[in-house]
């Protein structure tokens, strides 16, 4: 007599487990890559950036580019659960205007969760900047590394590293001209 609602309260059981383990399984794997760009204008002799990431590591290099002033490549790998859409997995926002021969660029990098704890993700994004201009450059990071190197000439009139949980590390090289504020500033980390 008991042993057929013991039977049940044990099938319930069991499938609440299995379940409750596809929610947390890797189901998608996930391969995401995007760049932007800002072509090199004539007359422009100050670049002023500012990005954003939640979750990433953040590489900062400055590079001679060929018709170009910002280069930003994103790419995201691993997996993602059932919930979870792997079309949707990073969003990038990436926008530029150009005034008084200034480009002005924002940009914001986050992953798009349903459940946070349903997937796991490797972001990185590489940001290129062309150092022929005088450089505002401001990198914001929630969660990760920021990692900037200054190995060739350039003029900062500011440069802003930020993370809350996470590390900033910064190579200037000689030749590098600062005539403004250098921070570099990490809350926990």
């Amino acid at each position: 007599p008991f042993l057929l609602p013991v039977a049940i309260l044990i099938a319930i059981l069991v499938t609440a487990v299995v379940v409750s383990a596809l929610f947390f399984l890797p189901f998608y794997s996930v391969h995401f890559n995007q760049t932007n760009q800002v072509a090199d204008e004539t007359g422009v002799n100050h670049l002023i950036m500012d990005f954003q990431a939640d979750i990433a590591l953040v590489n900062v290099f400055f590079r001679n580019l060929t018709d170009k002033m910002v280069l930003l490549n994103v790419t995201a790998s691993g997996w993602a659960g059932i919930l979870s859409d792997p079309n949707r997995t990073v969003a990038v926002t990436f926008d530029h205007v150009t005034a008084n021969n200034t480009v002005i660029v924002t940009s914001k990098v986050s992953r798009v969760e349903i459940w946070p704890l349903l997937y796991n993700l490797n972001v990185v994004c590489n940001i290129y900047i062309d150092p022929s201009a005088t450089l505002s450059v401001t990198v914001r990071s929630d969660l990760g590394q920021i990692v900037m190197n200054a190995d060739t000439n350039s003029t900062f009139q500011a440069l802003n590293l930020e993370t809350t949980t996470g590390n900033v590390e910064a190579s200037v090289a000689q030749g590098v001209v600062v005539s403004g504020i250098i921070s570099a500033k990490t809350t926990t980390g």
